[in-house]
């Protein structure tokens, strides 16, 4: 089973391999049938990340500031981009809501 590197998705990808070969067109000839696209990937293509005022409005009129003290608290979930003290931190809307899901019933994430 194979991790997705840029959404942590655990399956298998649709992906040639260097075993694959091409032909002069640039047409991949495989030996076995070829499998449908990829739509994971394709779904996580058009996801954008939410800063730190997006993510507070999302979450019902926060302060932004509370939001990135909840994130490098480990509170919220998020994703650190640069490194040090003054980090930025950016959100996926869906990790946003299955935390606050998470929050409403009292079931962990």
């Amino acid at each position: 089973m194979d991790v997705c590197g840029s959404c942590r998705w655990r399956g298998d990808h649709t992906q040639t391999t260097a075993t694959d070969e091409y032909d002069r067109k640039g047409t991949l000839n495989q030996s076995k049938p070829s499998a449908p696209p990829d739509t994971h990937t394709f779904q996580h293509s058009t996801t954008r990340f939410l800063d730190a005022a997006d993510a507070a409005a999302h979450l019902g009129g926060l302060n932004s500031r509370t939001v990135t003290r909840w994130a490098r608290e480990g509170y919220l979930p998020a994703y650190p981009i640069g490194e040090g003290k003054r980090r930025l931190w950016r959100f996926l809307r869906t990790d946003l809501d299955v935390w606050m899901s998470a929050r409403r019933t009292g079931v962990p994430a």
